[in-house]
């Protein structure tokens, strides 16, 4: 249940220079809107509104998430139980057992890529890039 500091770090040294030729041939992306979709996205954004901000959201649609939030979850989801973890607001079990590893992972994808904050999207691919898609080539 709970991931280790020495496997965080070789996972993070492991994406970091797995990551190294892809950001060299797409150059820097601090300019670019960062946009994160998917399902542990939102639970994250809602852990960290609801645990860090003290805040519940509304509508995780838009919000933020930033490294230093990301930092100080990957320490409190690392020292916590799956029982603690299912504990926390919003939890659901399928996630809890790999939320540590999927923060770690956001977090030291972001800190490569040079992006200090990016924005939650509750479109996914399906809801919004392969439509468009599939509307552009039944009009062809």
């Amino acid at each position: 249940g709970y991931l280790e500091t020495s496997v965080r770090t070789r996972l993070e040294h492991h994406i970091a220079e797995t990551l190294k030729p892809a950001i060299a041939s797409i150059g820097p992306v601090l300019e670019e809107q960062i946009v994160l979709t998917g399902g542990t996205v939102r639970a994250l954004a809602q852990l960290i509104h609801t645990t860090r901000r003290g805040e519940v959201p509304d509508d995780i649609n838009g919000l933020g998430i930033d490294c230093s939030d990301l930092g100080h979850l990957v320490k409190k989801l690392s020292e916590l139980s799956l029982p603690a973890r299912l504990a926390l607001p919003g939890m659901k079990q399928r996630r809890s057992l790999h939320l540590p590893l999927a923060v770690a992972t956001l977090r030291q994808t972001m800190r490569s890529l040079g992006v200090h904050e990016a924005s939650v999207s509750t479109m996914g691919l399906r809801d919004g890039l392969l439509a468009r898609l599939m509307t552009q080539a039944r009009a062809a």
